[in-house]
């Protein structure tokens, strides 16, 4: 009978620790879901019984969470009144944006007449 109490303490322990192992295998495509806007707690569920199953599905999930809105540039605007060292400086502020590819040629003269009153 203590060979038998014995038998099932270590097979409990073996359980466990399948278990556990398990669990923490399935919290990588649960992550990996997550991280694409899909459901954490179906994944974990999923990743359980078909770890690699779930793996691969959640490697091939598309993105569900919305992309992040475009940076605002800031332009300082010219004030009404302006001295020449104000409208060079936006000027090669304005300058710098387009040899950066932020703003177009066309853009950049649209300001460069503004500024200049042309």
């Amino acid at each position: 009978m203590r060979e038998f109490s014995s038998f099932v303490i270590i097979a409990l322990a073996a359980l466990v620790i399948v278990v556990c192992t398990r669990l923490l295998f399935a919290l990588i495509p649960a992550r990996i879901a997550q991280s694409k806007g899909h459901s954490t707690a179906l994944f974990v569920i999923f990743g359980f019984f078909f770890w690699l199953l779930a793996l691969i599905v959640s490697l091939c999930l598309p993105n569900q969470k919305p992309a992040p809105p475009a940076t605002v540039v800031n332009v300082p605007q010219a004030p009404t009144f302006c001295s020449s060292d104000e409208i060079i400086v936006i000027l090669k502020h304005y300058k710098a944006l387009l040899e950066k590819g932020v703003i177009t040629q066309e853009e950049f003269e649209e300001k460069k007449k503004e500024l200049l009153k042309l």
